[in-house]
């Protein structure tokens, strides 16, 4: 039983550190740090980078309930960001087809330039850091 708990939690573990340093390499390949709302989750996920290698040496309360707040924040940053790529794909399809209805602007807004659903990759951050948190806590 310990075996197998052990490789949960390692395999937990690889998996978020791939899954954030995935995403930061990609922000910054696609140059997503023009502005302050684009840094927003550059900086979420080393905030919550930093917090998880500290509360992997140092597991106190304090630090836990940091991690866990990070990880909401990381939750709540990844919906903003499909609010904010919706709303500009939106506004482009608003300003290229004038006299389109409303939903069809929308339906169209979620197939923009912008990938409306690629800032949810941070819900899956947040949930993998849940989860770390669910094995590593204290029953």
């Amino acid at each position: 039983m310990k075996d197998i708990f052990s490789s949960t939690l390692k395999t937990t573990v690889l998996t978020f550190l791939i899954v954030a340093f995935g995403l930061l390499l990609d922000l910054y390949f696609i140059q997503h740090y023009e502005n302050f709302l684009q840094l927003l989750p550059i900086l979420g996920i080393w905030s919550l980078l930093i917090i998880f290698a500290i509360r992997r040496r140092l597991s106190n309360k304090f630090i836990t309930t940091l991690m866990i707040y990070s990880i909401i924040l990381i939750a709540l940053i990844g919906l903003l960001g499909v609010f904010f790529h919706l709303k500009a794909n939106f506004e482009f399809e608003k300003e290229i087809y004038v006299n389109e209805t409303t939903i069809n602007l929308l339906i169209n807004s979620f197939s923009g330039a912008l990938p409306v659903f690629a800032p949810g990759s941070l819900l899956i951050l947040s949930l993998l850091g849940m989860l770390y948190l669910q094995l590593t806590s204290k029953i």
